[in-house]
């Protein structure tokens, strides 16, 4: 997770019980509007109280199952990428539009600050800069046959997370 983001520890808590319920591979919470979103399929929907079964999770603040982290790392990942990539590289990996595993949940919002409230440069490019990270990632992608997939909601599961979880929560507790 990006090092500047800004989510609550509750909101946190609450990702990770998410993700268990719903058995999700790969998850993240919806982007809040007023920073900074580089992929549409990122952005709030309209309802709130609900999670999107999407082909793509980005990078900046996935949260993976173990196994399927694991199985990423130790089969595909070769460490050869800075950010700019991975995200295509382990939903195709994993299957992003195959499964209806990888959800981007609205319930939760995460702020990634603007780079202008930042001074204006990006971290990472302190490490490689962006035409570099392109470039890598543009050479794997091509070696390894990597397709990007469409970026796109596959499917919408409203509920009212918080009744769901509650319910599971005083099961365990009981």
């Amino acid at each position: 997770m990006d090092d500047d983001l800004l989510i609550s520890p509750p909101d946190i808590e609450r990702m990770f019980r998410i993700a268990e319920y719903w058995d999700l591979w790969v998850s993240q919470p919806a982007f809040d509007p007023r920073g900074k979103i580089a992929h549409p399929v990122t952005r709030p929907a309209d309802e709130s109280g609900q999670l999107r079964i999407t082909s793509f999770v980005e990078v900046t603040c996935p949260l993976f199952r173990r196994d399927r982290l694991v199985h990423f790392l130790d089969e595909h990942y070769d460490g050869s990428l800075t950010g700019f990539g991975i995200d295509h590289w382990f939903g195709h990996a994993l299957g992003a539009d195959r499964y209806a595993k990888f959800a981007v949940v609205d319930a939760l919002r995460v702020l990634n600050p603007l780079d202008s409230s930042k001074g204006g440069v990006r971290e990472i490019n302190r490490l490689q800069k962006t035409a570099e990270r392109r470039r890598a990632w543009e050479a794997v992608r091509d070696a390894k046959g990597i397709t990007q997939a469409k970026l796109r909601t596959l499917a919408v599961v409203k509920c009212g997370f918080s009744k769901h979880l509650t319910q599971r929560q005083e099961k365990a507790a009981g």
